[in-house]
């Protein structure tokens, strides 16, 4: 006899009045999961940014971040936020129930899933910007507790119905539409405090001017802003849920909200690019990427309540603000690997303080009235308690764990490449900059200036360490006026042929041998930039090489 599939949930009916229409519950379903497709664009983004040695690093994190992030949301996030959101409480500053998801009502689950979804946004914001310095005690419990504590705080004071922002006073208070504030600025002021009191990377620190170092893979990078961009549209586009009691009401909503977004991204992007076209005379991929998401930031402050024309105005705002505060930063020499801070915290802050402004009649360029007058003072007020709050509690979490020891790695493993040294898994298994960045004569071989052609014997490098490495890698040669090169890495090692008689130098690397040309001496012009290993730094001006341990290996 079959036996009928049951759920626990399956008969349960729900109030309209009290959790919304059966639309605004999907609604929150599916932009929720499409929200979390955010997590596939901020390790690509971070990833390409970073340097090529600690690429298996950002992604581990951007796991372990996410994982953390949820378990607090669990534990005690939901509950401090919306606990009694939905059961008559009255607490201005934190709810006081359904920890654990104890005691939740089923028909809460797709608005606690998609609050989720923002909890988990604002942990990456803050973890993306330390790159590779954090340790992963620091990861966890700076994840866990963002989103167990600091967060949650700021979300029931802003967006609960008992929120003591949210209220105001005669019946005018704080204003965001999607987390400009209660999202971003949360998740950049987090960042600042990290970056200041975690200390730069060594190796931006030893640059006199701290000047922006270059993404290893901008391919990477870009595409992580498109990924990002795309999951920005059910971003705003999911607060838009309940809105309205009618379902053509809603969609309509939800429609603006996108629309607008996609403005505010567009002219963000186009205020940077032409900026930073003035003042460098260059087009940049990197630059245009985050004035693109500064803008899309900045329309979250706002994305249901003002019409299209002000997209354009806000996005600008928001995106001048994020590139000036991003060049702030680099005189202050704050290391932020991501510019977390200046997309984040000062494209947020600057449009939630200037929405007021723009919304729609009844803004104080439309209304100029008291009302309006007091909103645009909330919002305000409304920022200025968000940083001091998170600045604060954030300050501690992370002066806890640097006076433990335990906030980041040392300055030797940063430089050797955090992939090879804590986890033994590469983001790449052949260097593509030994390839790219090779100082040994040219040639015209498939991989590209590598040796001379001229005089030739068979060379053989084995750049990265057998154990790590692993696998056998498929060989590549091209005939080039008749006389054969060929570039391979069966069983870990690199064989370049060609009719060189150039004598060989052994540097030794981990046990393994590595032979170059005594051409490549250290008479030879210094190199601005040293040539980087996976597993080290091969110095420019000398034949150096430090590996794993630390030591200089002649």
């Amino acid at each position: 006899m079959a036996t009928e599939n049951t759920t626990i949930y399956q008969d349960v009916v729900c109030d309209v009045d009290v959790f919304g229409s059966t639309t605004d519950r999907l609604l929150y379903l599916i932009m929720g999961g499409l929200v979390f497709f955010m997590h596939v664009g901020f390790p690509m983004l971070e990833a390409g940014t970073v340097n090529s040695k600690a690429v298996a690093n950002i992604l581990f994190k951007n796991f372990a971040s996410l994982v953390f992030a949820v378990l607090g949301w669990f534990v005690s996030g939901y509950a401090f936020a919306f606990g009694d959101e939905f059961h008559g409480g009255k607490n201005q500053i934190l709810g006081s129930r359904s920890f654990f998801l104890s005691s939740l009502d089923p028909c809460e689950l797709p608005f606690f899933f998609f609050q989720l979804a923002f909890a988990s946004t604002v942990v990456t914001i803050m973890s993306g910007s330390l790159a590779s310095r954090p340790t992963m005690v620091a990861t966890a419990v700076s994840a866990f507790l963002m989103s167990a504590l600091i967060y949650p705080f700021v979300v029931h004071w802003s967006w609960s119905k008992n929120g003591f922002l949210h209220n105001g006073t005669h019946g005018t208070g704080y204003k965001d539409f999607a987390g400009a504030g209660v999202v971003h600025v949360v998740g950049g002021v987090a960042s600042l405090v990290a970056c200041i009191v975690s200390g730069a990377r060594s190796f931006r620190l030893s640059s006199k001017s701290f000047k922006n170092y270059q993404p290893h893979s901008t391919p990477l990078l870009a595409l992580g802003v498109f990924t990002i961009s795309v999951s920005f549209l059910f971003f705003n586009g999911g607060a838009a849920a309940r809105m309205s009691n009618t379902t053509d009401g809603v969609l309509g909503a939800v429609g603006l909200a996108m629309t607008n977004t996609l403005i505010g991204a567009a002219s963000g992007y186009v205020v940077v690019i032409l900026v930073h076209r003035h003042k460098t005379k260059l087009w940049s991929v990197v630059r245009g990427g985050n004035g693109m998401l500064a803008g899309l930031i900045g329309i979250a402050a706002c994305a249901g309540y003002i019409y299209p024309w002000a997209a354009v105005v806000i996005g600008a705002i928001s995106a001048l603000g994020y590139y000036f505060s991003s060049m702030l930063l680099m005189r202050l020499k704050i290391d932020d690997a991501v510019d977390a801070t200046s997309v984040h915290a000062v494209g947020g802050a600057l449009s939630v303080i200037v929405s007021p402004l723009f919304y729609a009649d009844t803004g104080v360029f439309y209304a100029r009235s008291q009302h309006s007058l007091d909103q645009w003072g909330w919002n305000v007020v409304g920022i200025i308690v968000i940083i001091l709050w998170v600045a604060i509690s954030s300050f501690i979490i992370f002066l806890v764990l640097k006076a433990l020891n335990v906030l980041r790695v040392e300055d030797m493993s940063a430089r050797q490449g955090v992939d090879g040294i804590f986890h033994e898994e590469l983001g790449y298994t052949i260097s593509s900059e030994l390839i790219a960045h090779s100082r040994l004569p040219k040639t015209n071989t498939f991989f590209g200036n590598l040796y001379e052609r001229s005089h030739h014997p068979t060379q053989s490098i084995t750049p990265v360490p057998s154990q790590l490495m692993g696998g056998t890698h498929r060989p590549f040669s091209r005939q080039s006026d008749g006389s054969r090169s060929s570039f391979s890495s069966m069983g870990n090692n690199v064989n370049i042929e060609s009719n060189s008689n150039l004598n060989n130098d052994v540097i030794s690397l981990d046990n393994q041998a590595e032979t170059m040309p005594s051409s490549y001496r250290s008479n030879s012009k210094p190199r601005s930039n040293p040539l980087n290993y996976n597993q080290g730094t091969l110095l420019g001006n000398t034949k150096k090489f430090i590996n794993f341990s630390g030591k200089t290996v002649v």
